[in-house]
């Protein structure tokens, strides 16, 4: 997995410790409300990319294909 962003020492940390349940991009707007200006130390993530990408495994195992086509086969019963 591989993050992006800035102030992501808090992060490294609860990640070594165990403590991080759950890692999401910051919206753009909030972003960029922090801009320089982040005071606070607050971490920034601007991307998560991981490695091979998930949501092309569950395509795979869904069976579709890059635009969402196919899915489970289903059977018809004649009548």
């Amino acid at each position: 997995m591989e993050i992006e962003g800035h102030n992501l020492g808090p992060l490294v940390a609860e990640i070594r410790e165990g403590k991080l349940n759950l890692i999401r991009e910051m919206p753009t707007a909030r972003q960029l409300l922090l801009g320089d200006g982040n005071l606070s130390g607050e971490p920034v993530i601007v991307a998560v990319r991981s490695y091979p990408d998930v949501e092309k495994m569950m395509n795979e195992i869904k069976k579709e294909d890059e635009h969402g086509q196919g899915g489970h086969d289903r059977r018809v019963r004649r009548q």
